[in-house]
């Protein structure tokens, strides 16, 4: 992965829907630690012919924190973890960001691998979010630009990719079941996580989309490679935290139609990202 050269602050998005909304598409620093902003928010309309469609996006150059998968008490389940149920004491002071993980394994979403235990196979050519031994993350492709060369801690599949090399290619996969909500309607409050053109890392949440829209929102949106996470209610959730340094944190959300924002510091049933500063992560704390 080369990410020396990237960006910290994305270029401000066309907007879509006239009249524009005050901030609409700006991209705004949420997280600043040691003067130096790691993580940018926005929101923004970003189907013309779909006025109320809203997504809200987080943006963080992967050189400049450190990943780790947290795995939930249901999803994957299991005991001994180090990275388990929520984000533990000694990693809190250095905690930036968390969003949410993938499907639920009944619904067959591929593979999962970590802390050198392999969950659930992986499957060749499903989209797949990656952490490196050093923390970097990307999302890619199993068996294309992500292979298994012994240099990924953490593996995390969530059915084959929406968006690849900047175009939408989920039809390409007409079998697959892209989830629907409570009702069995395919409209979702749906969310996924994607490497842009640019190399950064970009999380997004967006609703209430079917998967054709979702696709076409992330290409509009930069995407260059982009995976489907979870859907439905408030699962959907990217949040970050006051009192950096400290281990009595307090999360905030970046769109209102996601849940509690301290959710992973608790207890989460199902697995989540973390991001952390790796100037003050404790090494080993978090795998």
């Amino acid at each position: 992965m080369t990410t020396t050269t990237l960006v910290l602050r994305p270029i401000d998005l066309d907007v879509q829907v006239s009249p524009s909304l005050a901030g609409e598409g700006q991209w705004k620093s949420i997280m600043r630690v040691r003067k130096t902003s790691l993580i940018y928010a926005t929101s923004i309309r970003p189907l013309w012919c779909f006025g109320s469609v809203v997504a809200t996006m987080a943006t963080f150059n992967p050189s400049l924190v450190h990943a780790g998968l947290f795995n939930g008490t249901e999803m994957p389940g299991g005991k001994n973890w180090k990275n388990g149920k929520k984000v533990t004491q000694k990693a809190l002071p250095s905690l930036l960001a968390s969003f949410n993980g993938g499907f639920r394994f009944e619904h067959h979403p591929g593979g999962y691998f970590t802390e050198g235990k392999t969950v659930r196979p992986l499957s060749k050519g499903y989209a797949t979010f990656a952490i490196a031994e050093n923390g970097l993350s990307t999302v890619g492709v199993w068996g294309d630009n992500i292979r298994d060369d012994g240099t990924w801690k953490s593996l995390r599949q969530n059915l084959p990719p929406i968006v690849h090399k900047g175009k939408s290619v989920y039809a390409n996969y007409p079998d697959v079941d892209w989830g629907q909500d409570y009702s069995n309607k395919v409209y979702s409050f749906r969310s996924a996580i994607c490497t842009r053109t640019d190399g950064l890392m970009m999380f997004v949440a967006i609703g209430k989309v079917n998967i054709r829209m979702l696709a076409d929102s992330l290409v509009i949106l930069g995407c260059s490679t982009a995976m489907e996470l979870d859907i439905n209610g408030t699962w959907p959730n990217f949040s970050v935290y006051s009192g950096f340094g400290k281990t009595s944190r307090d999360g905030q959300v970046i769109d209102k139609r996601m849940g509690d924002p301290n959710r992973y510091l608790s207890q989460s049933t199902k697995d989540f990202i973390a991001l952390f500063d790796p100037q003050t992560l404790p090494a080993g704390v978090v795998k």
